[in-house]
């Protein structure tokens, strides 16, 4: 998923899913599906957060202009 955003749009990348039927599974997903995180998954998320966001603050220190941004 990151190299579609990461590379060429034109390019096509290798193995990845039609537009639409990635479109109907999400679609699907979130009617049928109700997936929870465990307790040390969601502690492993909040730490990568964390980390990001301890990053960002130091570049605000230091004066930086480019601030890192995840894809949504």
């Amino acid at each position: 998923m990151l190299g579609t955003y990461l590379s060429d749009k034109n390019h096509e990348v290798k193995g990845a899913i039609d537009m639409q039927i990635m479109k109907r599974y999400i679609s699907y997903a979130k009617m049928k599906c109700f997936p929870r995180l465990n307790q040390e998954a969601a502690e492993t998320l909040q730490n990568i957060y964390v980390g990001h966001r301890a990053k960002v603050q130091e570049l605000k220190k230091q004066n930086k202009k480019h601030i890192p941004i995840t894809v949504r």
